[in-house]
């Protein structure tokens, strides 16, 4: 694998991460109240969580491999496979989350895979 498929891939494991991360997070913390106040005050401490700062992190790690990827690759070309995403973090919500996934999404995913595989051949 040469270095920008690595960047994509660094960029993929980051985004999935993130996900993760944050959503275990949210988890702890509920919904977001729908008064203005209260949602102010949400977000405030919401950000000052461990966990959302490391997903913060991850994220902005991803977008630095990202651009280095796209330092070396078409968008064109690129682009594609941050679809991936959405296999990793359905695969790894379900396992490490306990989320469920139906098989109506996994079908779509499916879909997904493949049409990324028809980008890739063309």
């Amino acid at each position: 694998m040469n270095r920008a498929w690595a960047f994509v891939a660094m960029t993929l494991v980051g985004t999935v991460a993130g996900q993760l991360v944050l959503k275990h997070a949210m988890g702890r913390h509920g919904a977001i109240p729908k008064d203005l106040v209260g949602a102010a005050g949400f977000i405030g401490k919401t950000l000052l969580d461990p966990l959302v700062i490391l997903s913060l992190a991850l994220a902005f790690g991803a977008s630095l491999m990202w651009i280095a990827a796209l330092s070396r690759l078409s968008l064109a070309t690129a682009y594609p496979f941050m679809s991936l995403a959405f296999v990793g973090t359905a695969l790894l919500s379900m396992l490490l989350l306990g989320e469920s996934v139906s098989a109506t999404r996994w079908i779509g995913i499916g879909v997904v895979v493949v049409g990324l595989l028809l980008v890739a051949r063309g």
